[in-house]
């Protein structure tokens, strides 16, 4: 069994964090236990590591890479 650690805010309820277990039970297989972890630092979305692997799907990280593709001047 993979061990997968999700990050989400605060705000995420159970319902929601189940849904993000569904999804990636659909994309990386059924054999996945997952542990939640909170930090409402990242605004938003979550981050999965998964062995080491990390996607980042949170809002922080977005307007990260936003923001490298303006420039003020």
């Amino acid at each position: 069994m993979t061990k997968v650690i999700i990050t989400v805010t605060s705000s995420v309820n159970d319902e929601q964090f189940k849904s993000i277990c569904d999804g990636l039970k659909r994309k990386f297989g059924n054999d996945l236990s997952f542990e939640k972890c909170v930090d409402d630092g990242i605004i938003g979305g979550f981050i999965a590591d998964i062995s080491g692997d990390i996607y980042d799907a949170s809002i922080i990280s977005q307007l990260k890479k936003m923001s490298k593709h303006i420039s003020i001047g």
